[in-house]
């Protein structure tokens, strides 16, 4: 069993549609900028209403699947989106939090700091999630 899937900036394909039915228990990520000129965020925003319809069709209780705009993003990432990723991954792992308690969430001190090492290639500095 797979323990999470993450998209970034991408889209599901006719092939990706298929494989939802091998993999419908599976949590989802999916982060997208709204300013992305290569693949619209409309295409994230597909994929989100596609993967919610999947598992509501086979679970009686719907499995996650999140979705996280990035605000002014281009076809890139930036720290929030990173640390969001790892969030999740380690919540899907079982690498944070304990039975019954909040998951720790992850810092990249290099990340928090911003500068050079904070890969923020779109110039605006908005790494709130909107």
């Amino acid at each position: 069993r797979l323990a999470g899937l993450v998209s970034l900036s991408g889209w599901l394909t006719p092939r990706a549609r298929k494989a939802l039915e091998f993999h419908r228990a599976t949590p989802v990520l999916l982060g997208h900028g709204t300013a992305d000129p290569m693949v619209h965020h409309e295409c994230s925003e597909f994929a989100q209403k596609t993967l919610m319809e999947a598992y509501n069709k086979v679970t009686e209780r719907q499995p996650l699947v999140r979705m996280e705009l990035f605000k002014g993003m281009q076809h890139t990432s930036r720290p929030a989106e990173l640390l969001m990723v790892a969030n999740f991954l380690g919540e899907q792992l079982g690498l944070s939090g304990g039975e019954g308690e909040e998951p720790t969430k992850f810092k990249v001190p290099e990340w928090e700091a911003g500068g050079k090492s904070a890969a923020d290639s779109d110039g605006d500095g908005d790494d709130d999630g909107e």
